[in-house]
């Protein structure tokens, strides 16, 4: 069975899909037409985007032990591989 937590995780054998190929936690942002990521990445400067990510991780992994468990460190993740990225130039 397959469930919200173990389709936020990839096999380590596996390269993980880019961040912005996916979603966790729904599919409420990849149905729009243009995704807030693509746009904030059009309209923030990279240092804003940067803090963008690192700020999103940090909330999530604030609430993880009161609100979203596992689901919310899947969300910090997703947000620290989209910085990576970024910092390679992905």
């Amino acid at each position: 069975m397959t469930t919200k937590k173990t389709q936020a995780m990839q096999p380590r054998n596996q390269a993980p899909a880019r961040a912005s190929d996916r979603q966790v936690g729904g599919t409420h942002y990849k149905d729009m037409a243009v995704a807030p990521w693509d746009a904030m990445e059009v309209w923030m400067t990279p240092e804003e985007l940067r803090g963008y990510h690192k700020g999103t991780a940090i909330g999530y992994l604030a609430r993880e032990g009161a609100k979203g468990g596992d689901e919310d460190i899947a969300k910090a993740a997703h947000h620290l591989q989209r910085l990576v990225e970024l910092n390679e130039g992905k």
